[in-house]
């Protein structure tokens, strides 16, 4: 059984209250789900850009999400 391939990527920040901000990935396989997470993001106040992954592993931003 072969893995489908997610080459697209939202990335965002975390604040975690203390100062410490993480960098958060949600990795999924498809454009449409990738503006749906981060829309969701974008409404819970944090800004999340969309990232496609190319199979060479080159990145290429595609759009940003402000809160």
């Amino acid at each position: 059984m072969g893995s489908q391939r997610r080459p697209y990527r939202v990335l965002f920040d975390d604040d975690l209250g203390d100062g410490t901000i993480r960098r958060g990935t949600v990795t999924v396989g498809d454009l449409d789900q990738a503006r749906r997470e981060a829309q969701a993001i974008a409404l819970e106040g944090r800004r999340a850009e969309v990232h496609y992954v190319n199979e060479d592993g080159e990145r290429a931003q595609l759009e940003e999400y402000s809160p």
